[in-house]
């Protein structure tokens, strides 16, 4: 099993957990998701244009916390990773870098 389907097994396992993950996004750009879940589907009305695609998986990406009352403001956003570009995955208490 290749290192990156193993990040991506891993992803899907921690199903309704939040982790944070570091990657290459495609016009090159570095992105970091601090909040991020899997299995949220409410508010999901659009096509996934990406999802027949073995090396993508699909997160939420939820705001930061408003310190002054614990909620999270503004809505989920849908994001499409490639497993391919993952740099850092924080996920279960494990912090994983993944190799070039």
């Amino acid at each position: 099993m290749s290192q990156r389907k193993a990040l991506k097994d891993l992803i899907l396992a921690h199903k309704g957990q939040f982790f944070s993950v570091d990657f290459i996004k495609q016009d090159g750009t570095l992105r970091t998701i601090k909040r991020a879940q899997i299995g949220y589907k409410k508010g999901h009305d659009g096509d996934n244009t990406v999802s027949h695609l073995e090396q993508y998986v699909t997160v939420v990406e939820v705001g930061e916390a408003d310190n002054s009352s614990g909620s999270y403001p503004g809505k989920p956003k849908f994001r499409n990773i490639n497993v391919m570009s993952i740099k850092r995955l924080a996920i279960g208490g494990k912090v994983i870098y993944a190799g070039n």
